[in-house]
């Protein structure tokens, strides 16, 4: 996905975060074509760590499971009932 050499180093923080944010997206737009419209969808938002939303937004969907050695939280957030905001945290241990 990031175009590097197998051999190189890793990948830094910032191309992660990048990496992570676009799959967020591809994701995203196609559970928001499933679902009935007129609907709006927000950028992702990404974070390691702890994240704090917005205090207008409440929670629709939330997931935790492993991706690789790693635990992922997956949020879905939202705003308003036109507005859904897709929401991704690393949590490290």
């Amino acid at each position: 996905m990031l175009g590097m050499d197998p051999d190189a180093d890793e990948p830094s923080e910032a191309d992660v975060v990048d990496a992570v944010g676009e799959l967020v997206n591809m994701v995203g737009g196609n559970v928001k074509s499933l679902v009935p419209g007129p609907s709006q969808l927000s950028l992702p938002l990404v974070a390691t760590g702890q994240f704090a939303h917005g205090s207008d937004q409440h929670e629709i969907v939330h997931l935790d499971f492993v991706w690789g050695d790693e635990p992922v939280s997956l949020t879905v957030h939202s705003g308003s009932p036109a507005v859904t905001s897709p929401a991704v945290s690393k949590v490290t241990r």
